[in-house]
């Protein structure tokens, strides 16, 4: 395998420009199939005339690109940078990063950014020895918006352990009136065999029950893996929407409708009628015990809802010539270099500092 590469700049116009865009959106696919937005998205960047791509061919294989972009006069971005993982350490993505910089440089920009996460110490000193300098302000920022984002998982792990509780109780419930039902009964509740009436309302109860666990795992898989996947949080906010509307629905047949208990089978093991004597003769309990519920499934929603508006963590660093093999797209970064161009070109400043 050749290792030595020629840089070339993308024409959208040219004979092989959906060639190139076709092989870079299958490696960004590859190399990141968790972030399928970035890959929609790309199409859309490479349409802006502010922007432009440089990418490395080797034996025409596409093998690494970077992408940077200007939108004013005065500041310019590298907002990608990828190779491919068979082709890292062989200076592919320095030579991108130093040309993309020198085509900053010919628009004559006063500064360039690019986001990359801090813990990557040899990416930063790669760029810190192109003249990069780390922004503090943005960096204290960020680490305060990863804190927020821990908090918030940890608080709809806590939240959403209680609907487990509730779910758990529920099933408890529901096995010992089965038990209570065979003995009253002297056999099964359950089987095509048997003669005896089967108890709908106990078979109602543990579903609940056992939805409402499902419902928690699911919970406890979104907050876990909402730093890099948003999947499991939209499967878990639906669940608790279905959730809430079918309460919902059932809470306005019961107020609304004086005749409401006809809407219901008769269930013949009478656990049903017990249960709404049960919450006539302490209506005042069962009603705050109700709104606990509803309240706690409402909060799991709106953290899931602000965890997926947070979106996922996208660190793309890797180790290729203390380079990263990805800066993320003008998405959540941690670390700000900033090199300023001015009349001077061997000036360097802080991203907050302003050309004299």
């Amino acid at each position: 395998m050749s290792s030595s590469g020629v840089i070339a700049e993308l024409h959208r116009n040219s004979s092989n420009g959906a060639k190139v865009v076709d092989e870079i959106v299958k490696l960004e696919r590859k190399i990141f199939p968790k972030h399928e937005p970035l890959v929609r998205s790309f199409d859309d960047e490479m349409r802006k005339k502010n922007s432009g791509l440089l990418y490395v061919e080797v034996d025409g294989e596409v093998v690494a690109y970077v992408m940077y972009s200007w939108p004013s006069s005065l500041n310019a971005s590298i907002t990608n940078l990828a190779v491919k993982a068979n082709f890292r350490r062989l200076g592919h993505g320095q030579a991108l990063l130093k040309a993309a910089i020198q085509k900053c440089r010919t628009r004559n920009v006063h500064r360039i950014t690019l986001h990359v996460d801090p813990l990557r110490t040899p990416a930063v000193n790669l760029y810190k020895k192109y003249g990069f300098q780390v922004d503090k302000f943005i960096k204290v920022l960020l680490k305060m918006g990863r804190l927020v984002r821990s908090c918030m998982q940890s608080i709809l792990k806590l939240v959403n352990s209680l609907i487990g509780m509730v779910g758990m109780a529920m099933i408890l419930y529901a096995l010992w009136m089965i038990r209570v039902w065979q003995r009253h009964m002297a056999d099964l509740p359950f089987g095509g065999g048997s003669d005896y009436p089967v108890s709908w309302f106990i078979y109602t109860f543990l579903g609940l029950g056992v939805t409402l666990c499902v419902i928690t795992c699911t919970g406890h898989i979104a907050a876990e893996t909402a730093n890099g996947c948003c999947l499991y949080l939209k499967q878990y906010m639906l669940l608790l929407i279905l959730l809430l509307m079918l309460e919902a629905g059932v809470t306005a047949d019961v107020f609304l409708n004086r005749n409401w208990e006809e809407d219901f089978p008769v269930d013949p093991s009478g656990n049903f009628a017990q249960l709404k004597d049960f919450v006539r003769s302490n209506f005042e309990i069962c009603k705050w015990i109700g709104l606990s519920i509803v309240s706690v499934q409402g909060l799991s929603l709106l953290l899931a809802m602000i965890l997926k508006a947070l979106g996922p963590h996208q660190y793309y660093d890797s180790d290729d010539d203390y380079a990263p093999d990805r800066v993320p797209l003008l998405r959540n970064a941690v670390v700000v270099g900033d090199p300023v161009y001015g009349s001077n070109h061997n000036q360097v400043t802080a991203f907050t500092s302003e050309r004299s």
